[in-house]
């Protein structure tokens, strides 16, 4: 029951970040080429590139920063890892992404993406992610806090070592684990109770 909703949270991430990069591009762009008077300046814009081998590009590039977030591990969990590796791996995926719209824009001959905007785009790209990343981060700790999205664990091994790594779960619980027991195939552990 629960890969259900893990699967569904994971394709909300997926459709967000798609959203928040095809954002940054479209901000971008404003930014960049649209006059101080000119209001309906993104319409213009959008109806002069309309063209069936944009379309095939734009679907390209789609699916290539898609592919980059996900082969940069940012759809995996990440209750253990810190926020600089979180963030590394976001900056290394906006990268491929500035990467793949600057081969779209060439194979496209798009003439307004050019170093500066993908320059701009990275650093918008990578703000607005990071940003929803680290909120999305802290809520799910505040959350598991709480006791809500956890899960159950049995640890395997009631020794020294297990034991440890158990009190330190249970001191933390901004991770979310319920420790449930230990599994030992040692005897003497059949009449102790270890961390109740």
């Amino acid at each position: 029951m629960t890969a259900r909703y893990g699967a569904l949270s994971n394709f909300v991430l997926k459709v967000t970040d798609l959203a928040l990069v095809l954002s940054a591009l479209g901000l971008t762009i404003i930014l960049r080429y649209s006059p101080a008077n000119n209001v309906d300046f993104a319409v213009d814009y959008l109806s002069e590139r309309i063209k069936v081998s944009n379309a095939l590009l734009g679907i390209g590039l789609l699916i290539t920063w898609h592919l980059a977030f996900a082969v940069q591990g940012l759809y995996l969990s990440h209750r253990f890892t810190t926020q600089s590796r979180e963030l590394k791996e976001i900056a290394r995926a906006v990268l491929i992404c500035m990467l793949a719209l600057l081969v779209a824009a060439q194979a496209g001959k798009w003439p307004t993406i050019n170093l500066g905007t993908v320059a701009l785009f990275g650093i918008i790209s990578f703000s607005s992610i990071a940003i929803m990343r680290l909120l999305l981060r802290w809520n799910l700790r505040r959350l598991r806090r709480r006791g809500l999205n956890t899960k159950s664990l049995l640890l395997v091994g009631g020794g020294l070592r297990g034991r440890r790594f158990g009190e330190r779960l249970q001191a933390r619980h901004d991770l979310g684990y319920k420790l449930i027991g230990y599994v030992d195939n040692d005897r003497s552990f059949s009449d102790q109770r270890i961390a109740g």
